[in-house]
This record gives C-alpha cells, structure tokens and sequence, in this order.
C-alpha cells in the first residue's frame, strides 16, 4: 500500500492535544478550538466557489426538457446531413450510442451501415396503400389508403398495427428495436410510423424510452441515481480524472464510474465488494465458522480447496501446516502424525474452540468497521437532513433571522458548514472500507498507524465542527425561549431602546459563532483535503 507516512501524518503530528491547538500545513495558522482560526469567511467562500465551479466545469446538468431539446437537435442535424427521415436518423443515432462523429464516420465511410439498423438511406419510414389490400395479420380487406407498412412491401392495417405496437410497448425497451411484423422483413419500424398508429398512452412511453436511450446508451451522460430525481448528468471533463464523484444540483452525490454513492478515498472495487459483502455478511460468518481455518503463523482465513491435508499458506507467508491439527508439516513431512489420528479429548475441544475463535476474530473484525461505516452514514444522513431544515420557509435561519435582525444571507455560513459535515462524514464513512480490505494482517504496523492516526483525528476535527454547527439549535432557543429576550425581541425596534439593544447583543453572539464555525470549517476542509490526497 503506497501512503506516505510523513504527508499522511503531518497533521496528526502537529496537533497538540495538551493545548487543544490544531496546526494547519496550509498556512501555519493556529486554532484553538476554532475561535483564531485565520481562514476569513470571504476566503471561505471564494475557496468553496472555486470548488462548485470545477465541479461544473466537469460536469453539467441536464433537466427532461434539455435532454428533449437536445435530442431533438441531434436528430434534426443527423437528418438534414443526410437528407433523411428524423426518425431513420433516430435509429441511426441510437445504432452508435447517440453519438453524432461515430455517426457519420461510418456512414461516410460504409454504405452497409443502413443495412445493419434496418433503415434504408433511400427510402422512406411510412407507406400508405394505394389499393385494396388485404391484412396479413387479420385477413380483413381493407380499401386504398385504409393499411400502412414500415416502408417495406408489407402492409397492415390500423388495428393490427396498434396492437403490435402496444405489445411491443409493453415488453419495454426493446420497443425502440422494433422491425416489420412479417418473420423475413427486416425493416425498422420508425418514430413516424409509431406516432401514427399508437394510441396516447403507448406514444408517450414511446418517447419516454426513447428519451431514457439517449441517456443510458451515451458515453456521456448519465441519470442521478438520487431517489427521485429526474436530472441527468453530463460529463464534459477530460478522461484522466481522477476524481470520479459527482453531485447534482439536489445535493444527490455519487460515483459517475460505478453509479454508488460517492466514496472518496476507496476505488470501485473496493466499493463493489464492501457492498456484497455486506448483503452477504449473515451467509459468510457462518461459511466461516465451518470452511475455513486461520493461518497459524499469518492468522489469514484459509480455505481448503484440494484433497490432501497439506496446506501451504499464500504468498508472502508461505507457511506449510496440516489442516486437522494446525501443526507444522515439517513434523509431518517425517513421520510424526500422531498429534492428528490419536484421540485426545482436551485437545480436540481445544482444536474446536480455537476454530469458532479464529471465525469470530474475523467477524468482529468485520463487524468493527462496518459499525462505524453505518454509524457515519447515519450521522451523514442527519447532517443533510438539518440542511433541508435550515433552508427550509420558516427554518432555522429565518427564525435566526428574524429574532436578531442579521440577514439570511449573513447567516449562510450555518448551510456551509452542514454541507462541510455533510461532505466529511462520507470521507471518512469510506475509509472504514479501505481499512477493512488494506489494514488486514498483511499490511505493515506502520502503515497501520499512519492510517489509524489520521483517520482518529479525523474524527477529531469532524465531532469538533458537527458539535459547534449544532451549537446554533442552542443558540436559537436561548434567543425564542428566554423570557426577558424573547419579549425585547418581539418589540419594534424603532419604539424600544431595550429591543433594539438586544437585537445588537443578539447580533453579536451571531457573529462571534460565526467565526467559531467558520474557523472549524476551514480547519475540517484542509485535513479532509489532506487525508484523501494521500490515499486518493
């Protein structure tokens, strides 16, 4: 594991816990407990300016109405290009995962390119009959101008077309794929066809499909995995980034390789068996108990996959032991078997219970690091629910607001450092992951340490500023809820001396808390910073 252990650590070495200093690497200045931190707020602000720009840089926000917009363009410019149908160009597009320079590569490049989707360049999506036909699908005759086909010679009438389109509607996506209902015709069915025939119902799922195509087909451009959310994201950043999370403008954050939520400092893989393994947890700690046996020398859970009782450890370790008595094959190997086919009571109950200790050492190993991950999932999860209520009409703010005369804007420094806490309970959520699958038994103890010590302080920091920001709930009552205050407050402040003295005073522990919380955001933002550059 590649952490350095001088960067990782220089936080952590540099806090004095005696004096309850915290010295930042960025600047050298010096906190106690927040109240001379020398991080201005207008700094504050430009710094998480400067971050919500890059993330728009890299990524945009596309509503169901822009993606329409978008597509329609799209399908227009592919059309006009090529003096085709909009809804053959749809099909094209859809072909080449919507994407236009793909598009018309193969086209200019590759007259089979029509062949291959179903659409001919030349021809035409719909056909109306100029004669009486009779339906292949019902076998009714029908007078000129009464059947349609996919611009093929296959003509069907209304009814049969209607059908065939709301079962193909019904089955879902595939419906975007459709071709002529004859076995050996290979003719795409069109949007123009679709429009026509289709009732409202099954047109407007149509589109729906059509619409959830161009999103999950593109390379580019995926949906917010957010509960609810109808907003797409775009990526137009550069293909080496590292940096893989993404936040919508609901707040909803998540991974744009993997589509979990977002989970600074540990990799996809990571995320991906952490996750299995707890949906899988219960199965596992018993599968345990019963399949495997610790290393003697190593203590990593072994499985015994072959025939013979002969075990050889993985590398690094390399330890040969025998499967029934744990003991060393070196003793084996020359004829001393006897520790493994003589009867011994106490022995055997030893050999029993070591076994159900070597599983249970490795399930409260698990169970310490998924507890504390669920924990600041949790605490995460309050944080962004105190942000709904301090943003909301009639929250906290207003009330802070209203009851000393500040104005919302000046009291938004309370929603940052939320969304700060926010932000580092899922930093620090996800570390729990990485400590389980790279502070195992073949990490080195200084790569243990290292890790174990920034992420306790860490925690430090964090309990530090989520303590003071929910100092504000306290500080909002003393103000509504204090007799004497709560009445001078209530006055108009024009008529009242008092009243207006006591806004001032009310004013002033705004602003004093203010730079408290300002002073610990900025302190929990640089060693967050810190800590994920180095295992990022």
């Amino acid at each position: 594991m590649a952490i350095d252990d001088e960067d990782l650590c220089s936080d952590c070495v540099e806090y004095n816990s005696d004096y309850d200093y915290y010295y930042d690497d960025v600047n050298g200045d010096v906190s106690d407990d927040g109240e001379n931190w020398q991080l201005e707020e207008e700094e504050a602000d430009d710094e998480l300016e400067e971050d919500s720009t890059k993330i728009d840089h890299r990524y945009q926000h596309l509503t169901e109405d822009e993606l329409h917009a978008r597509q329609d363009a799209d399908t227009a410019k592919v059309s006009e290009l090529f003096a085709i149908p909009p809804g053959f160009a749809t099909i094209l597009l859809r072909y080449y995962n919507w994407s236009l320079v793909d598009l018309q590569d193969k086209l200019f490049s590759d007259d089979r390119v029509g062949a291959a989707t179903g659409v001919a360049l030349d021809g035409v999506p719909m056909l109306v009959s100029d004669r009486p036909l009779v339906c292949a699908i019902c076998f009714d005759q029908y007078p000129a101008g009464e059947m349609r086909s996919a611009g093929c010679s296959h003509f069907y009438c209304h009814d049969c077309w209607r059908e065939y389109v709301h079962v193909a509607v019904c089955d879902g996506p595939r419906c975007l794929s459709l071709r002529c209902p004859d076995p050996k015709c290979s003719v795409a069915v069109a949007r123009e066809l679709i429009d026509v025939v289709a009732n409202d119902e099954d047109r407007a799922r149509y589109a729906t499909f059509s619409l959830r195509s161009y999103v999950e087909e593109s390379n580019k451009i995926k949906w917010c995995p957010g509960p609810g959310c109808t907003v797409a994201m775009e990526f137009v950043g550069s293909g080496g980034d590292k940096q893989n999370d993404v936040k919508c403008r609901h707040g909803h954050e998540f991974c744009w390789q993997c589509g979990e939520e977002a989970h600074r400092p540990v990799s996809c893989e990571t995320v991906r068996a952490w996750l299995e393994k707890n949906a899988l947890e219960s199965e596992t700690a018993s599968w345990v108990l019963a399949n495997t046996k610790h290393c003697p020398k190593c203590r990593r859970p072994i499985e015994k996959n072959r025939g013979c009782m002969h075990m050889t450890c993985h590398p690094p370790c390399l330890h040969e032991f025998c499967w029934l008595c744990l003991g060393s094959w070196t003793e084996h190997r020359f004829g001393d078997m006897t520790s493994c086919n003589r009867y011994n009571e106490a022995g055997n109950l030893t050999d029993d219970m070591a076994r159900r200790e070597q599983g249970m050492a490795s399930l409260d190993r698990y169970l310490h690091f998924y507890e504390r991950w669920v924990a600041h999932g949790k605490a995460r999860q309050k944080a962004v629910d105190d942000i709904v209520e301090l943003e909301s009409s009639g929250g906290c703010l207003d009330q802070l607001s209203e009851a000393t005369g500040v104005p919302v804007t000046d009291l938004c420094f309370l929603t940052e450092a939320y969304k700060q806490i926010a932000e580092c309970r899922l930093i620090l959520r996800w570390t729990y992951a990485y400590g389980y699958y790279h502070l195992g038994e073949t990490a080195s103890d200084e790569d243990r340490n290292v890790m174990e010590c920034a992420q306790g302080e860490a925690e430090r920091q964090l309990e530090k500023l989520h303590d003071c920001a929910e100092e504000s709930k306290d500080l909002l009552d003393s103000l509504l809820f204090d007799p004497l205050v709560a009445v001078s407050l209530s006055l108009p402040t024009g008529d009242d001396d008092d009243s207006a003295r006591d806004k001032q005073n009310a004013a002033v522990k705004i602003n004093a808390y203010r730079q408290r919380l300002v002073g610990f955001t900025g302190v929990c933002r640089a060693f967050f910073r810190s800590l994920v550059g180095q295992l990022f």
